[in-house]
């Protein structure tokens, strides 16, 4: 299948969404008295400096604990080997850099955001690179190149991608493998983040990859061409999802199916927020109403696709669902994989808690114990917004840390992604 303009989608890694909240200004009296002689605002400095000095002594002294994973002296070094640097810093390297900062926390929750003037000066190859049951393959690609869909990529520039991966991890706060995987099969076709974490000289050149094509046994080079994003979106490109399957990703926040010749419900739930169309009360009367009237042989809820939101607002359908099931004695599945975060990981948990379900699917993006509630702030000469956690969730402190793990692990392959076979709800229904 052919995407030309609407394939912006694939370079959604440099659209993050920009915050437009009130700056905090907080002074560097939490800092050590020698680092903070060097990284307290000064007559003088410049805009980029003013920011980074922001930066530094703002961020920690807001989030709810920002030393939790790193050490004081760990990040005031960062800061001041960022400060060396700062003024010959490209807008992009700084941008860069923050995210290297705003890692530090280990926290996936926070993080910073591209202005859109940095967005447009970035680069792309076109395609791009995904872990498909296990393997970082192509699952998008210069459609002159169709035939390497779902090629292995076994190295880039010849860095091994499990070293390409522990670069890139530095620049996205995570805690767990899942949470970064999920968001490096949206961010490794940016070659401004080949050149910042050392696998490239330049942005703009071409970029070597080693691949093992789908059903061969010898691998092969191939070079792709770098493009700004105003030629990305005018690229032909092929995808290997040419088609999704009738339970697949949707663009509505929330639906209901039946499926199985009307004897299983299908509850799909893509963001924890109430739509204007269907408000999420109504939504839920409808589905609770719906279940009791048909009696389904099983009920599955599906958050693999959530990013998050407001955690509350699935809790009186998880009650409800809970009653029925002790009522009617059905089986409830509840599907959940790398795109399951945040408050959508917590529905999951509470589902597990509440009712009698089977998790499905692969690792969760979201940890069981985690930060959130989040809050943001902008820099003020640059733009760049920065979120931050205020908040530490603690649904389970038996659990082990990391991801929720499924009762049942499956994973789509190649060929069912191709097809557009949904093989966690057909492994249910069979």
């Amino acid at each position: 299948m052919n995407i030309r303009r609407k394939q912006y989608a694939t370079f959604i890694a440099v659209v993050i969404t920009i915050f437009a909240l009130p700056i905090f200004i907080v002074g560097c009296a939490s800092l050590n008295n020698e680092v903070s002689m060097r990284l307290r605002p000064a007559r003088g400095d410049s805009a980029r400096i003013e920011d980074l000095k922001l930066f530094c002594a703002t961020l920690p002294v807001l989030h709810k604990d920002f030393f939790a994973h790193t050490t004081r002296e760990e990040f005031d070094t960062a800061c001041l080997t960022a400060l060396d640097k700062v003024d010959a810093m490209t807008d992009i390297e700084f941008y860069f850099a923050l995210c290297e900062l705003a890692a530090m926390a280990g926290d996936a929750h926070t993080m910073v955001g591209p202005t859109q003037d940095i967005a447009v000066q970035m680069h792309a190859i076109p395609g791009q690179i995904a872990k498909v049951d296990g393997i970082w393959r192509f699952i998008v690609i210069d459609s002159a190149l169709s035939d390497l869909l779902g090629a292995e990529v076994l190295a880039i520039n010849g860095d091994p991608m499990e070293d390409i991966v522990t670069k890139a991890s530095k620049l996205y706060g995570h805690d767990n493998d899942a949470w970064l995987e999920y968001l490096l099969g949206q961010r490794l076709n940016i070659t401004d983040l080949y050149r910042h974490i050392g696998i490239a000289e330049s942005q703009t050149a071409r970029v070597r990859f080693e691949v093992l094509p789908l059903g061969a046994s010898m691998t092969q080079e191939i070079a792709l061409q770098p493009v700004s994003v105003e030629a990305f979106h005018q690229l032909d490109l092929s995808t290997l999802v040419t088609s999704q399957p009738e339970t697949g990703r949707t663009n509505v926040p929330y639906r209901m199916l039946t499926l199985g010749n009307d004897d299983a419900a299908f509850v799909q739930y893509n963001a924890c927020m109430s739509w204007d169309q269907l408000p999420i009360d109504e939504f839920t009367t409808k589905v609770l109403s719906l279940i009791e009237e048909m009696k389904p042989r099983r009920v599955i809820v599906d958050l693999r696709y959530n990013g998050g939101g407001n955690s509350s607002l699935l809790e009186p359908m998880i009650g409800g669902l809970a009653t029925l099931q002790k009522q009617q004695g059905f089986p409830i599945d509840v599907l959940i994989g790398a795109g399951t975060f945040s408050s959508a990981l917590m529905n999951a948990v509470q589902l597990k808690q509440r009712t009698d379900c089977r998790l499905v699917g692969s690792p969760t993006g979201g940890s069981v114990n985690h930060y959130g509630e989040i809050k943001s702030f902008t820099l003020p000469n640059s733009g760049i917004p920065v979120q931050y956690s205020t908040k530490y969730f603690m649904m389970d402190d038996s659990y082990p840390a990391g991801s929720l793990q499924p009762d049942l692990l499956v994973r789509r392959t190649v060929d069912d992604l191709r097809n557009g076979v949904d093989t966690e709800v057909l492994t249910i229904l069979r």
